[in-house]
């Protein structure tokens, strides 16, 4: 069997439901919020997130962030502040 990475390249578009998980994702939500928050699956999250990163190149969450605001598919306005940078403030 195939994986479902081996088709995803870098530069593909992310979809909708990529977009969101990211968002979530970037405001500190794991696998598990994720997925019970969409009615997901567990594994199906994690692949979101997967794919997610091969599509940008990245090769971490933070820089898929980093990533998806440079490449404006994602507004820093999207991305809630933790209490720690709350506290700079």
């Amino acid at each position: 069997m195939t994986s479902s990475l081996a088709n995803i390249r870098v530069g593909d578009p992310l979809t909708d439901a990529e977009l969101e998980v990211l968002r979530l994702a970037a405001n500190g939500l794991g696998c598990m919020a994720i997925a019970a928050r969409h009615h997901i699956a567990y594994q199906t999250a994690k692949s979101r997130l997967a794919r997610i990163k091969r599509k940008l190149g990245a090769r971490t969450l933070a820089h898929a962030v980093s990533l998806a605001i440079r490449s404006r598919q994602l507004h820093p306005r999207e991305i809630e502040p933790t209490d720690a940078i709350r506290s700079m403030t």
